[in-house]
């Protein structure tokens, strides 16, 4: 099962699309709860799809990315957070840039 936030690879055919889970929907559950599938909303920035609109994905064709995001990268997820009015995954991107230390050198 994947995580909201997680990047992972799409795989349709020969083509492999990079994008990020933006929600898990159990679809069918055992008698006990336990859930047989999942649908997943996830979104990407690849030209193939645009990247605005969210595409859904079985588990079966996923596969977990080993993705390292660059300044770009975490820019158009935070245009994202800011759009979807998501304080807390701004914050938590802003948190990141720290982290990794992409930062804009300020001379005074």
């Amino acid at each position: 099962m994947f995580g909201n936030g997680e990047w992972v690879i799409y795989k349709a055919g020969r083509t492999s699309i990079l994008g990020w889970i933006s929600e898990a929907k159990v679809i069918a559950s055992s008698s006990s709860n336990e859930p047989i599938k999942t649908m997943y909303q996830f979104y990407t920035k690849q030209r193939v799809l645009n990247g605005k609109q969210p595409l859904l994905a079985n588990e079966d064709d996923l596969q977990t990315s080993k993705a390292r995001l660059k300044e770009s990268d975490i820019r158009a997820l935070q245009e994202l957070a800011l759009l979807t009015k998501d304080k807390q995954w701004f914050m938590e991107l802003s948190r990141l840039r720290d982290k990794i230390g992409i930062r804009k050198n300020v001379s005074n």
